[in-house]
């Protein structure tokens, strides 16, 4: 069973496995603003890690991410209901904020057009060295 435990573990990304030992830190927006909730998912023969996007467009150190070239695709798809959910609580004219429950994220939901949703077509590829990786991403809607 152990061994079964780190077998899972090195593939849900995010952790300390062999080949994720580069870090993420850096900023996201989409067209000049940043966003303030979503994930940066980062690919590489089979590997993958997640960065989280906290408010502010801040990228979170989740834990590692593959070193060397990496594909990256970028979702907010999975805050859509949540930000719902918070703005059928709202007043009228309100923008959506926070998960809309406990340790939810604060900020704005802004959903992200569908060609960064994909690793093939969000055009997002990075060279990743061992250690603290400072990237900003600028997506656009056009």
């Amino acid at each position: 069973m152990a061994m079964l435990a780190g077998v899972v573990g090195c593939e849900k990304g995010g952790t300390a496995a062999e080949g994720y030992d580069a870090k993420i830190e850096g900023t996201i927006s989409l067209d000049g603003k940043p966003l303030d909730m979503g994930m940066v998912f980062f690919e590489k023969d089979g590997k993958s890690a997640s960065s989280t996007i906290a408010e502010g467009g801040k990228l979170m150190d989740d834990g590692g991410v593959p070193s060397g070239k990496v594909k990256a695709k970028v979702s907010a798809d999975m805050y859509a209901f949540m930000a719902g959910r918070v703005q059928a609580k709202s007043k009228p004219g309100e923008k959506a904020k926070g998960g809309g429950g406990p340790g939810g994220p604060p900020g704005e939901y802004r959903p992200i057009p569908k060609k960064y949703n994909d690793f093939n077509t969000s055009k997002l590829e990075f060279d990743l060295k061992p250690g603290v990786n400072t990237i900003n991403i600028e997506l656009t809607t056009k």
